[in-house]
């Protein structure tokens, strides 16, 4: 088992022909089918452009900043296939709108980044909240099976290159594509149990039990043999996941995390230090919601007004902007 507790690496740029001229974020966004959802499914398709300006908010700016992107601009020229990032953000009712500011920087640096659109908080079903964990992996894989027939991405993929990075249920989205699994009877107790499911509160609130859950509908999990690395943000759920399933994940795991706290129901594993390729980083100034977006001045105000104005603090001593450039800098160290 390797284990390393790294500092900051320099951060590398893949794959561009015009390494010293900085890169725009080009967007394409594709509706797929999905029939696992029986819907479809829109998957949103990041990478570099050599094309300047912007078109198109991914958002709107009322709470959160939002990435300015050109829509539909070609893909950058390379002399190199483009390595592949899968990118699952977020927890089970998270908005969608914080994939953007991860997504957008990762584009900048010579990657194709696949982000499949995560159905509306306010339409996640409590009693089939389950099913979200069977999903949530599939609709990675669907943006992955499609990407050749993206216009302008025939032939520009490198199959040898296709990484994930998952913040929060997004983590343990790529997890289990890689081979972990979930123990049933500790899913089942997740929410009888101190510090392992964040969800708890919301489920009890809409008088959902999780006792009553088939084996069927924990175990079903898809898998890929594609992804070649993986970093990871406080993955949910993760002492519900096997110790024996971490440990035969073979690609190379980093664990980022942004809480620094035992018995937090976002605190990694212990189960995890069995994967047998881990890196681990503590990102000290974080918060889980350094992971969100940066707010607007006028969303500050909203959400203080609410009751809600930690969403948009910092209390690490560093900016936001800050901890986001750390994180991205962990990324790119690691998929290198």
């Amino acid at each position: 088992m390797k284990i390393h507790y790294s500092l900051l690496l320099p951060l590398v740029v893949c794959g561009i022909a015009n390494a010293s001229q900085p890169m725009e974020a080009g967007l394409k966004i594709e509706s797929l089918y999905s029939s696992e959802r029986e819907a479809d499914v829109e998957v949103y398709y990041w990478y570099p452009t050599q094309e300047k300006g912007s078109d198109f908010s991914v958002g709107n700016k009322r709470i959160f900043e939002v990435p300015q992107v050109k829509l539909n601009a070609p893909l950058a020229d390379s002399e190199k296939p483009y390595p592949v990032i899968l990118l699952a953000h977020g927890g089970m009712r998270s908005s969608f709108v914080h994939s953007g500011w991860i997504a957008s920087e990762l584009a900048k640096q010579g990657h194709i980044v696949v982000v499949p659109k995560t159905p509306p908080f306010n339409e996640i079903n409590a009693t089939t909240v389950t099913s979200e964990l069977i999903q949530r992996p599939q609709d990675l894989l669907l943006g992955l099976n499609h990407i050749e027939q993206v216009s302008g991405f025939a032939n520009r993929i490198d199959n040898d290159k296709i990484s994930g990075v998952g913040f929060f249920l997004g983590g343990t989205s790529l997890l289990t594509l890689a081979g972990a699994a979930f123990d049933p009877d500790r899913y089942r107790r997740s929410c009888d149990d101190t510090g392992v499911s964040i969800d708890c509160g919301w489920l009890r609130k809409n008088s959902v039990s999780l006792g009553q859950v088939a084996d069927s509908q924990i175990l079903a999990t898809p898998k890929d043999d594609r992804l070649s690395s993986l970093v990871v943000i406080n993955p949910e759920l993760s002492k519900a996941l096997t110790t024996e399933s971490l440990g035969g994940i073979s690609v190379s795991v980093k664990v980022l995390d942004l809480i620094g706290k035992t018995q937090h129901p976002l605190e990694p594993a212990a189960g995890m230090l069995k994967l047998p390729s881990i890196e681990y980083q503590h990102i000290a100034a974080g918060s889980p919601f350094s992971a969100f977006t940066a707010c607007t001045a006028k969303g500050k105000k909203v959400l203080e007004m609410e009751g809600e104005g930690e969403i948009c603090q910092e209390s690490g001593g560093k900016s936001r902007a800050e901890i986001h450039q750390e994180i991205i800098d962990e990324v790119l160290s690691a998929l290198k």
